[in-house]
């Protein structure tokens, strides 16, 4: 037997939802044995977007926010990320920009890189696109940016 639940967080405690942009857990039950199992759907079972952004290099400092261009036009700019790093050390950052873009909608995307001194170097992937930046002159403070319109459905 194997059913589908919905649950969001609440004042320390899980409780039943039927909100489709929470929590899904799968309930199993093995012999008796119930065991709770996070239950990673399909953007069609769960009503919601897989745009993917992941960073690959960041020396030294990314900001990328998210500003509505429709249906909101402009109204309020969301951080989706704030990264800082150095000495080309590499990093590993993934987000579904789906789950932190509420209400769906077109949004302009926009990455900003700050050098603090030595080589610069941004690698940004959206949606399989690459953004990609790379400056060994050593020139300070915002030395990078682009900006992509994304739609977001919800």
């Amino acid at each position: 037997m194997c059913a589908y639940y919905m649950y969001k967080i609440g004042n320390n405690r899980i409780i039943p939802s039927r909100d489709r942009y929470l929590f899904i857990f799968r309930l199993l039950d093995v012999r008796a044995q119930l065991a709770w199992e996070p239950f990673a759907a399909t953007p069609d079972q769960k009503g919601m977007d897989m745009t993917q952004l992941s960073v690959s290099k960041c020396d030294n400092e990314l900001y990328v926010i998210a500003i509505p261009v429709s249906p909101n036009g402009g109204t309020a700019a969301v951080e989706v990320l704030h990264i800082s790093s150095g000495y080309n050390d590499p990093v590993n950052y993934s987000i579904n920009l789906g789950s932190v873009l509420v209400p769906g909608g077109t949004y302009s995307i926009t990455m900003m890189g700050i050098n603090w001194g030595g080589p610069a170097a941004f690698a940004v992937n959206l949606n399989g696109t690459p953004y990609t930046f790379s400056d060994g002159s050593g020139k300070l403070g915002l030395v990078w940016n682009q900006s992509v319109n994304v739609t977001v459905n919800r």
